[in-house]
């Protein structure tokens, strides 16, 4: 049945939108005509669109599918002709003088309508170059840099606050330690934890004046004074816990190793 009915009703057939479609539509055109006027140039040409349309049966076409492949042979087009100029350029400017419109006066008068515009560019692009980005490029970096310091005396007074603060638990626990030292028997569990947890802050103290030896400010005088009077004090307890383990070498065994790795590190 659908054979009888395809036998009887021919369906058309949609032509495919192609260059060689457009080459023979080229090809049967005739009478195209270049008429020039005052200040441009027109090319005329005798092409119908509806009868282009109708003979190749795309009104069955949706608009949309139709727009989508003309714009694609468009495109594709543009490319091929592109890579034609390129290999005979020569060749093209003489197709083109075909549409100056006359003499090529013209056209050198429109290119010099365009100096002052090319000139006025050229100065803006070189005081671009030459003025206003090296002075935007100073600015960037000397905000850079004060942005440096800014994070460089944050840093310090972080640095001076920490370490003021370290001082103090310091001198506590020193303190402690050292009233330890007269106590018979000695804690020794106490004392272990003591002097453990001064040396760790006395070093980490140490290393933390070590690196602002370069500033030289009354405040990280007075603390550098606090902590060497806390030194000697603790070196003092040190000494007291080590007569005491050498008097009682089996008695505080734990307070004998911790000392010992101490004196270990203080000779490095």
């Amino acid at each position: 049945m659908v054979e009888e009915i395809h036998d009887e009703y021919d369906l058309p057939a949609v032509a495919e939108v192609s260059r060689d479609l457009f080459s023979t539509e080229a090809d049967n055109l005739k009478d195209v005509k270049v008429v020039h006027t005052d200040d441009k140039s027109e090319l005329i040409i005798p092409f119908d669109v509806d009868t282009f349309l109708m003979n190749n049966n795309f009104h069955y076409v949706p608009l949309d599918t139709l727009t989508r492949q003309l714009t694609s042979l468009s495109d594709e087009m543009m490319l091929v002709l592109l890579e034609r100029v390129g290999e005979n350029y020569d060749s093209y400017l003489d197709f083109c003088k075909v549409f100056q419109g006359g003499s090529d006066n013209d056209t050198a008068f429109e290119l010099q309508k365009l100096v002052p515009d090319l000139n006025s560019f050229t100065t803006s692009l070189k005081n671009l170059t030459e003025k206003d980005m090296p002075r935007t490029q100073e600015t960037v970096q000397d905000t850079i840099d004060y942005l440096e310091k800014l994070e460089e005396i944050q840093d310090l007074l972080g640095n001076h606050l920490m370490l003021s603060e370290d001082i103090i638990t310091l001198k506590k626990l020193s303190k402690s330690l050292h009233s330890l030292c007269d106590t018979d028997p000695l804690e020794e569990e106490l004392c272990v934890e003591l002097t453990s947890r001064l040396f760790n802050l006395f070093t980490n103290i140490q290393t933390l004046l070590d690196s602002l030896t370069s500033i030289d400010s009354p405040f990280l005088h007075h603390l550098r004074n606090e902590f060497q009077g806390t030194t000697q004090e603790f070196q003092i307890s040190l000494k007291l816990l080590t007569d005491r383990c050498l008097q009682h070498t089996d008695q505080y065994t734990q307070l004998s190793i911790l000392l010992a790795s101490i004196y270990k590190e203080l000779k490095k």
